[in-house]
């Protein structure tokens, strides 16, 4: 009997955990830092850190997939994010801290509404525990889960990683180690160092006389390029002139004339 009573309990406390979600009324809550913990997942995840900006309603969804492994009820998600920034969005770390590739899911944020357009809004999950929200549909994201964006580790890090790699001839030292810095982390992550803007396609085209790059790979595919600062974002200061461009055949090429002029380093 004391079974019986302890499951009709259960059934309760699931019950009402739906109206909350019916009534719109979820609020996050603490849990035990697990994801999947009725699938019997163990994988350990880092806190939730909301930036601003980013609403409480993202938290609230992220942690019923943490324990769910699924959409909320009367929401859309669960799909593969492919994360190719053919559209100019902005890549996500393609690679875990052990090398392995990183696969994303995509979820809404909102209730779906029939007859209504879903938004811009989404929440991207990946499967080394990291969480991003975006609200304008890809094209840049803030990390809420995931290794403190800020650390002041991260360049030197990078600079490290760096004088590992053959050393650009092309530029003065200081700006060929800022530069190499970059580039190694962008060909690991994937994404800008953080407090950095790029990301975004650099579509090639010749702007009042200006160079262009090749446009086909020796084995005549197209060549995609992204462009990226070389120098952190100050907030209300001009990203001046100076770009890092990359190429999808491993290429890569230095401006400091935004992109009048390039200097291939790779």
């Amino acid at each position: 009997m004391r079974r019986a009573r302890g499951f009709w309990a259960l059934g309760f406390a699931g019950l009402s955990f739906l109206a909350a979600w019916g009534m719109g009324g979820v609020t996050p809550r603490p849990t035990s830092g697990q994801v999947g913990a009725g699938a019997g997942v163990a994988l350990e995840l880092p806190p939730i850190q909301l930036p601003p900006g980013v609403p409480r309603k993202v938290e609230a969804v992220l942690r019923y997939i943490d324990e769910n492994g699924e959409a909320p009820p009367g929401y859309v998600g669960g799909r593969a994010f492919s994360n190719d920034g053919r559209q100019g969005e902005q890549v996500l770390p393609r690679v875990d801290a052990d090398g392995d590739p990183i696969e994303y899911q995509e979820w809404d944020v909102n209730r779906r509404v029939p007859g209504r357009n879903r938004g811009a809004e989404r929440l991207v999950t990946g499967s080394d525990g990291s969480a991003y929200y975006t609200d304008d549909h890809y094209r840049t994201f803030k990390a809420i889960r995931g290794p403190e964006p800020t650390d002041a580790g991260v360049m030197a890090t990078a600079l490290a990683r760096a004088s590992t790699l053959p050393p650009i001839v092309a530029l003065p030292p200081e700006v060929a180690a800022k530069v190499n810095a970059v580039l190694s982390y962008v060909r690991v992550h994937g994404t800008p160092m953080p407090n950095y803007v790029g990301g975004r396609e650099y579509y090639n085209r010749s702007q009042g006389g200006g160079q262009v790059l090749p446009r086909i790979d020796a084995d005549g595919i197209a060549i995609r390029y992204q462009e990226w600062d070389v120098n952190p974002r100050i907030p209300g200061q001009n990203r001046g002139t100076e770009r890092l461009v990359t190429g999808s055949d491993g290429s890569a090429y230095y401006t400091d004339d935004h992109y009048n002029t390039f200097k291939r380093i790779r």
